[in-house]
């Protein structure tokens, strides 16, 4: 059930609140029809997500001035606080399995603890095989099944390349920040399954992905070379090596930066 929210309580029940608990809050008003869509199905989404998050209401006509801070211009309209902060919104009411797909990217599964402690102990299979088998989703899965692949890439095998391949297909196509390394990686492994040669490069780029190292330079300039040297017709499928690389090393590293320029230099 959710919590009405007025002046005096909004700060208790959203803003503090929010600190250790997400609230979602429903700004709406009676005229409005569409509200009293959204209502009964936040309530069913709530009970769902069994006290992942809070839900609360706010009357647009009663409390305007929170309204006002908050710029809702138009209603229904839903915003997420974690951590006192709005992190994300929605306007209109949607079905449950949109609400869901927007609650699912920002609150975690809490089966999601038990996969970090698998990951922080290097049992890696063991921690993809239990977001796949518990059908764990959200942006925390997703980074944490991108963690597992990179992992798995550092001493890849045959055996190796059909359990990564099996990761990989469980992250969207889109709408994640994995969706566009899954692309990249996907269409490698497809294409280019029994490559031993640049598999193994791409396993020395994972092993070594957090430092700065001779052998880490010798990888990307590997990849580099393979596109100079491409024809036409193969040039966007070599790029696809040194983007992979680029993924599996973070935007962080500095030779990201450093060899995204390369890159470019050789196609524009």
């Amino acid at each position: 059930m959710a919590i009405d929210v007025t002046n005096d309580n909004f700060q208790d029940t959203v803003i503090q609140a929010s600190e250790t608990t997400p609230v979602l809050l429903d700004f709406w008003a009676d005229w409005c029809a569409p509200c009293k869509i959204l209502t009964p199905i936040l309530e069913k989404v709530e009970k769902k997500f069994e006290q992942r998050f809070i839900l609360a209401k706010l009357n647009t006509q009663k409390f305007q001035q929170i309204a006002a801070r908050f710029q809702v211009s138009g209603i229904p309209n839903c915003k997420l606080f974690i951590k006192q902060k709005v992190v994300d919104e929605f306007t209109g009411a949607l079905p449950e399995n949109k609400i869901i797909e927007f609650l699912e990217k920002h609150l975690p599964d809490p089966k999601l603890k038990n996969v970090e402690l698998l990951i922080k102990n290097s049992r890696y299979e063991e921690a993809g095989e239990m977001i796949l088998k518990e059908k764990i989703t959200g942006k925390s899965a997703f980074a944490s099944l991108w963690t597992i692949i990179v992992s798995l890439l550092e001493n890849i095998s045959s055996d190796h390349i059909d359990k990564i391949l099996s990761y990989v297909e469980y992250i969207p196509d889109y709408g994640v920040n994995e969706s566009d390394k899954k692309n990249v990686l996907l269409a490698s492994l497809v294409n280019h399954k029994n490559n031993e040669i640049v598999w193994k490069n791409i396993s020395t780029l994972a092993r070594n992905r957090q430092s700065n190292s001779q052998e880490l330079h010798a990888t990307l300039n590997y990849f580099l070379e393979i596109l100079e040297n491409s024809t036409v017709e193969h040039k966007k499928d070599n790029k696809n090596w040194l983007i992979l690389c680029f993924h599996i090393l973070g935007n962080e590293h500095p030779l990201t930066a450093e060899y995204r320029r390369k890159m470019s230099s050789l196609l524009y």
